[in-house]
């Protein structure tokens, strides 16, 4: 039985343990019952790669981290959410933390590589962010996020090498009570849409 074993079953979480001095990696064979690839005694490199769980930017992103936590002077983490395939094959939210350990009772060099999936409160996440920032009918920006967005642009550009136009759609009330709200929403979608190709 690996030593993380109860906490892989209890939680889902899956817990790699990286002894950096020796530069070998500690897994669960189980932790393929959560994500794809076989946890054997290969660098954790290779079985991300090989065994397709993700891409070579996050395997990149994921080694950058792991040797700033392992060349740093004090225990120290940090946490960081990536893209890994489930059990199933299909790409998740992962949330990361790799937490450096210290101490006689653990020994030294060693990382800890903690793996949640987060991909629901990820998705449930950007769907409020969209909601914010985005009118559900158009796509187009939200009033709060274009206002936002137009102060920061102008912020950072220099006086007079922009322009801002105002438009309104003048009795568009007319167009809602001849044709219905439905024809008014897709005339508003198509308004939107030439706006928004215009830019």
């Amino acid at each position: 039985e690996w030593r993380y074993r109860g906490i892989l079953e209890s939680t889902q979480t899956i817990v790699i343990e990286y002894d950096f001095e020796n530069d070998r990696y500690s897994y669960d064979i189980n932790a393929s019952k959560y994500l794809t690839g076989m946890y054997d005694e290969r660098p954790l490199w290779q079985i991300l790669s090989q065994d397709g769980v993700t891409d070579a930017e996050t395997i990149n992103l994921i080694q950058r981290i792991i040797r700033n936590v392992s060349m740093s002077e004090e225990q120290g983490s940090m946490s960081t959410d990536v893209r890994l395939k489930n059990d199933q094959g299909r790409e998740c939210w992962f949330r990361m933390r790799i937490v450096k350990l210290s101490g006689k009772e653990v020994g030294a060099g060693k990382v800890l590589i903690v793996l949640n999936d987060v991909h629901e409160e990820v998705l449930a996440v950007e769907q409020l962010r969209k909601l914010a920032l985005y009118d559900d009918l158009t796509g187009l920006h939200s009033k709060d996020a274009f206002i936002y967005n137009v102060a920061s642009r102008v912020r950072l550009a220099e006086p007079g090498t922009y322009a801002l136009i105002a438009m309104d759609v003048d009795r568009f009330r007319i167009v809602n009570e001849l044709f219905g709200f439905e024809a008014g929403d897709r005339l508003l979608c198509h308004i939107g849409n030439i706006l928004a190709t215009a830019t």
